[in-house]
């Protein structure tokens, strides 16, 4: 999560690389830890990942400019994204 989280990664183009790894070093943790082998301790672990995600991307993309990108779109499609976020 280090590297998610360091100020390095800025562009969001430098995560998708990072994911396939930090997916591996999960299963593994899944696979051969006596304490991270439940559902429920994964989940944490995803968790925190997808938290470090959503904070790297709020600070490195302002709501104006979410609404200027929403605005050019249809309203179908605004409609939909606003259904699967709620």
């Amino acid at each position: 999560l280090d590297k998610l989280s360091d100020s390095g990664v800025g562009d969001s183009d430098q995560l998708p690389p990072l994911f396939d790894p930090l997916f591996h070093k999960i299963l593994l943790v899944w696979r051969y830890s006596k304490f991270y082998n439940s559902p429920a301790r994964i989940v944490v672990l995803i968790r925190e990942m997808c938290n470090t995600i959503i904070k790297q991307a709020s600070t490195s993309c302002s709501w104006s400019f979410i609404l200027s990108q929403i605005q050019g779109r249809d309203a179908a499609e605004v409609g939909e994204a606003i259904d699967k976020l709620e």
